[in-house]
């Protein structure tokens, strides 16, 4: 397996905060801003805030993602680093550090609750990629993210046969369906209270 240094991939994210925080003139001003927006489309960062803070988000939002994947002890494959990089550009269009975490956080439960090893590599990709469900925890709070990241580990393993084992299709269709269905659930439960 293609295995890709941490210190190259460390280095990319380290390049993006260090751009975006000298391009904001050396200080952090849009960010708190920015961790306010739930990320639910259309959240074009460059739109609400500048380039240079969403540069900044960019870079900060790889490193929470690359520090949570390491203390996991999870390796940097070229799946996983890809997966890193998607967190990446999608920190520019509605994912942050606030809106991220609940559903890894999710993921990491309930592996544990099924006994999986984090190194495997579909357990590895489903953290990374349950960072999809970020608008649902953005607009309806960090709990909601933790429940919808348990619900989409099970799913990627159960739509994983329906879409021949390709496990970015199956985090894709699993982190939508899982915001479908939590979306309509809490809605439904608001508008009855």
């Amino acid at each position: 397996m293609l295995r890709i240094q941490h210190f190259n991939v460390s280095q990319i994210v380290r390049i993006f905060i260090i751009i975006g925080f000298m391009y904001n003139d050396k200080s952090l001003k849009g960010y708190k801003s920015l961790l306010k927006l739930s990320g639910r489309a259309v959240t074009d960062f460059t739109r609400h805030n500048h380039y240079s803070i969403t540069l900044f988000n960019v870079g900060l939002t790889g490193l929470i993602v690359l520090i949570y994947i390491t203390i996991l002890g999870i390796q940097i494959s070229a799946p996983v680093a890809g997966a890193l990089m998607t967190v990446m550009g999608f920190s520019a269009f509605g994912k942050h550090i606030k809106n991220v975490l609940p559903s890894m956080i999710g993921v990491t439960i309930m592996a544990l609750i099924l006994g999986y090893e984090f190194t495997h590599i579909g357990v590895s990709l489903a953290i990374i990629f349950s960072t999809g469900l970020a608008p649902l925890s953005g607009e309806h709070g960090p709990f909601y993210g933790i429940l919808g990241g348990m619900l989409h580990l099970p799913l990627v393993f159960t739509f994983g046969g329906l879409l021949g084992g390709v496990l970015l299709y199956s985090n894709g269709f699993s982190a939508a369906f899982t915001a479908v269905l939590m979306n309509t659930l809490i809605s439904t439960v608001k508008k009855e209270k």
